[in-house]
């Protein structure tokens, strides 16, 4: 009992361990986001308006002023919005000059350039002097402006949601590094997803659970997701196909995910045991968001319509009750609820803090998109670690169901199946060494009338002091167990005839001494052995039928007698 305490609490340390691990991993991930914008920034002060026409001449320098270095949703005209960056100190300073949008989206910008040069930029194409900003959009200033003069941009209209953007100007040397800096980031974080979603699938072919495949689903979908919010998908993997429609492909992967997720989710914590109420919701939020994706792929316009309109209140119902179930199933005893719960929700804290800046919250939180990323991946891992621990619990619990059906309930020996199992492997084994094996077959002497006189809650005390005799007499790596009724079998391996006479006479003495009466008049309880060394070729049954019948024999002899098998077999 020790042992296994010490086994169980190694495994705990070993367990904390992990976690330590991992939650030192998302700390490191997170500070590696929120410093991905950290930079010799140049200082700034912005104006913005909207714009009633693309005409750069149109822009009086005049508007709202706007700190650029917070996130902001810009409100459009008919032409979209004007934004005029200029230098706190005054005057820009002589080195090569970098405008930088942060975390455009799908938006289009359009760069007026001092010199009167035009440049445009989305996460799709670059025009003019627009640079591959990954994760950003980034134009070079080839002219130096005037003292004073603003760098004007032009935010495009939109068909979809405007997204909440940054502006910074940097110099050349400070762009290079923050991108560089960025696409690792990135490509980390992504790596991780890609590979754990390798990981469970392969695992989902070769344990045949589709638990595994619904996670690795789940884990592409979210890669996808970020892949095109961030500008992954063009700027780096210049996937031309996404590029085509990347919101039909955006809001195709949101819904998926979501329904992936609730899937994984059913089956990972099983809330059909723990959580049956929770579960009927999440399915159906499930099935109402994979209707609203076939709504949006009919070839009618109002129906495509009412699909965008419904797709973002259901993902905003779907993310609450997905937690909600977890956190009910945690409550009622699913641990693998604790994995869940720990993965999903800085994902879904940080998905809700990026929805709440399209609306000006947090303008400041520049980094919640990059934790956003870094929590993907993080949730991936977890839940991988997840899945590798039900496995192993799925596989201890069938460790346990095959000991426990070769185990006898009454003595916690081996039973019948157990011992034929284990003198199997031990006869192959003795038969390619040559050792000797010997087996002793027991049956206790007058256990009838100690059933008889006594009842058979005696006969069973007697059976596990028989039991008791035999673990006080044998070897560890000696094999013993109840082969049936009264019927007890110890297999000695490598073990010649005089050993195994001495091991059953110390068994037969040990059991008298113990004085346990069969009959009123307090004959004791005793055993008769059976003995029988195997030989080359002897099979289990064939060994077992000689030691049973030298057993006969000791009966035959008057009980309470060890008994020799012949030396031929048969």
């Amino acid at each position: 009992m020790r042992s296994t305490a010490v086994a169980g609490q190694r495994r705990s340390r070993g367990a904390g361990s992990a976690w330590a691990g991992v939650v030192v991993l998302l700390l490191a991930w997170l500070s590696v986001a929120a410093s991905a914008h950290a930079g010799h920034d140049i200082p700034l002060h912005g104006l913005w308006a909207p714009a009633e026409s693309a005409d750069p001449g149109d822009w009086r320098g005049q508007g709202e002023p706007f700190d650029p270095t917070a996130l902001k949703v810009f409100p459009r005209g008919p032409a979209g919005a004007w934004v005029a960056l200029y230098p706190r100190a005054g005057e820009w300073p002589a080195a090569t000059l970098i405008v930088v949008v942060r975390q455009p989206g799908l938006e289009s910008v359009v760069f007026h350039s001092p010199d009167g040069g035009v440049a445009r930029a989305s996460s799709l194409r670059l025009e003019g002097d627009a640079l591959a900003g990954h994760g950003r959009l980034a134009f070079q200033v080839r002219a130096p402006p005037d003292a004073g003069e603003a760098l004007l941009l032009r935010l495009e209209p939109l068909d979809g949601i405007a997204s909440a953007v940054g502006f910074a100007v940097q110099d050349q040397a400070t762009y290079l590094r923050e991108d560089a800096r960025w696409v690792a980031f990135a490509s980390a974080c992504f790596g991780v997803m890609l590979a754990m979603a390798v990981v469970t699938l392969f695992f989902s072919f070769w344990l045949r659970d589709i638990t595994f495949l619904l996670h690795t689903g789940y884990v592409l979908s979210y890669a996808l997701i970020q892949a095109i919010q961030t500008g992954y998908a063009f700027s780096v993997l210049e996937w031309t196909l996404i590029a085509e429609a990347p919101r039909a492909w955006g809001r195709t992967a949101t819904a998926v995910s979501v329904i992936l997720a609730i899937l994984f989710l059913d089956r990972f914590v099983a809330l059909d045991r723990h959580a049956p109420r929770m579960r009927r919701l999440v399915l159906l939020l499930g099935a109402a968001v994979g209707a609203n994706v076939l709504l949006g792929f009919l070839p009618l316009q109002p129906a495509q319509a009412l699909a965008r309109a419904l797709i973002n209140p259901l993902l905003m119902l779907a993310g609450p009750a997905v937690l909600a179930s977890a956190l009910v199933a945690w409550y009622h005893g699913s641990r693998y609820a604790g994995f869940f719960l720990l993965g999903w929700t800085p994902l879904l804290a940080l998905t809700v803090l990026d929805s709440a800046q399209l609306f000006g919250a947090l303008p400041g939180w520049s980094w919640v998109s990059g934790a956003a990323l870094a929590a993907g991946s993080f949730e991936a891992l977890v839940l991988s670690l997840g899945l590798a621990e039900r496995t192993l619990g799925v596989r201890r619990d069938r460790e346990q169901a095959h000991r426990l059906a070769d185990i006898d309930p009454l003595t916690s020996l081996l039973n019948r199946r157990g011992l034929e199992r284990r003198l199997d492997a031990l006869i192959a084994a003795a038969e390619r060494t040559g050792e000797p094996l010997t087996l002793l077959f027991l049956d206790l002497d007058r256990f009838k009338s100690l059933n008889d006189n006594f009842g058979h809650v005696e006969g069973d005390r007697a059976l596990t002091v028989l039991a008791d005799c035999l673990r006080a007499e044998t070897r560890s790596r000696d094999v013993i167990g109840r082969y049936g009724g009264e019927e007890f079998l110890v297999v000695l391996p490598e073990c010649d005839v005089d050993l195994g006479l001495q091991v059953a006479e110390r068994i037969r003495q040990r059991l008298e001494r113990r004085g346990i009466p069969v009959d009123p008049a307090g004959t004791p309880l005793t055993v008769s052995v059976g003995l029988a060394v195997r030989h080359r070729g002897e099979g289990v049954t064939a060994l077992i039928e000689r030691a049973d019948q030298a057993m006969y024999e000791a009966k035959n002899s008057g009980r309470n007698w060890v008994a020799l098998a012949s030396s031929q077999p048969g």
